[in-house]
């Protein structure tokens, strides 16, 4: 873990310490949108509910022109997800009979450390991004408020746990426009879908991320 975040200082270092030349773009970004955990339960559900969350995401960028329209490209971010569902699960009796259902609300935050790659085509003053996002899990957090009824009386309870049981590793395909409103300033919008399965092997559930999102870039250089 401690390397993981001695890796992001450093390339942000390098990044931001860079000078710009001809064919070299360097600069900051940061981004803000939605994302989801998909979240398969493997047990029996009375009711599931999967609701959006925020994302944001901060960081440097690097640029490499390849060509008067291609552009190789690679960001270094430091991304914070959060993910909410609800879930209804039977509550039984000694004879295994249905008496109701427990109401579990999952609140789970994670801070990644992300590296995505792409390669960008330019026209005017547009850019398409091809990619692809690999995430390293830097810390996690959860907090699960339960209730049901027993017996005429309201039961309830709220926990709160340190970490999240996912695996430290998070990867999937990146989508990028971008547009240009000035020699610094672009507004981007990404999309991710994860395709890591990122629940422990152990765990009750499977679960994925995705994500989409709305930034803004400032060329240190400048950009096309």
């Amino acid at each position: 873990m401690l390397a993981n975040r001695n890796t992001a200082i450093l390339f942000l270092f390098l990044f931001l310490s860079m000078h710009s030349v001809a064919q070299h773009r360097v600069g900051l970004q940061i981004i803000g949108g939605v994302n989801q955990m998909e979240t398969d339960w493997n047990t029996e559900l009375e009711t599931y509910t999967l609701l959006l969350a925020p994302y944001a995401a901060f960081g440097a960028f690097y640029q490499y022109e390849l060509s008067e329209h291609w552009t190789t490209g690679c960001d270094v971010q430091f991304q914070q997800l959060y993910a909410k569902e609800k879930v209804g699960i039977p509550l039984r009796d000694q004879n295994n009979q249905v008496m109701g259902e427990i109401y579990n609300t999952y609140n789970r935050q994670f801070l990644y450390y992300s590296m995505p790659v792409y390669i960008a085509y330019s026209w005017e003053d547009w850019q398409i991004q091809v990619g692809w996002q690999t995430s390293w899990l830097l810390g996690s957090s959860a907090r699960l408020r339960s209730e049901f009824t027993e017996n005429g009386t309201l039961v309830q309870s709220d926990i709160r746990y340190d970490d999240v049981p996912i695996k430290d590793l998070d990867f999937g395909p990146r989508f990028g426009l971008a547009y240009q409103i000035t020699d610094r300033w672009q507004i981007e919008s990404l999309c991710y879908q994860g395709i890591a399965q990122v629940a422990l092997d152990n765990a009750r559930w499977e679960a994925r991320f995705w994500h989409v999102g709305l930034g803004v870039r400032y060329g240190l250089g400048v950009l096309r």
